[in-house]
């Protein structure tokens, strides 16, 4: 029963490590690289969500990428700028008295980096449901916590794409 632990563990570790698997964020931070300084377009209509924009960004380059920030943009290696470009929350489903009881929240999100090496921009989208359980408004906790969440999502398709672009000028 060793022996067949021991071999399947060999096989495993072999197959990882010569097959030339690299994660996403190996092709990513061929795009995105460095000291980062992440900055976004605030907008005049909704600040708040220009906050929650910046705060994912910056936590998407630290956790998903392992990049430090910098609040220095002379001393960052890529700037990011990120912008949101729209913003919707629309109704889903109504209940037997004509009340809403699950909305979309919708953004569309552009990032823009720049570097010594590489320059582009990347669009996305993200959707998330929520329920609003009965109540006719939707309260500010709530449409924020809908926003950011899609927000995480359009930053992880975002990821996706950069990776993409990434390869894609690797192939060349």
């Amino acid at each position: 029963m060793k022996k067949k632990t021991f071999y399947l563990l060999v096989f495993v570790v072999t197959f990882f490590t010569a097959c030339g698997y690299k994660p996403i964020s190996h092709y990513t931070t061929d795009q995105i690289n460095g000291l980062v300084y992440v900055t976004s377009v605030t907008s005049l209509q909704d600040p708040r969500n220009s906050v929650i924009l910046q705060d994912a960004i910056t936590q998407m380059v630290v956790a998903n990428l392992g990049l430090p920030i910098t609040n220095d943009k002379a001393k960052a290696d890529t700037v990011v700028t990120v912008s949101m470009g729209s913003l919707s929350l629309s109704a889903l489903q109504y209940d037997t008295q004509g009340y809403v009881q699950l909305y979309r929240a919708s953004v569309n999100i552009t990032l823009h980096y720049k570097n010594q090496q590489n320059s582009g921009s990347v669009s996305s989208s993200g959707e998330y449901d929520f329920n609003v359980g009965g109540v006719t408004n939707i309260s500010d906790t709530e449409r924020f916590n809908a926003i950011k969440k899609a927000t995480e999502r359009a930053l992880e398709e975002i990821l996706g794409k950069l990776a993409v672009q990434s390869f894609k000028n690797d192939k060349r």
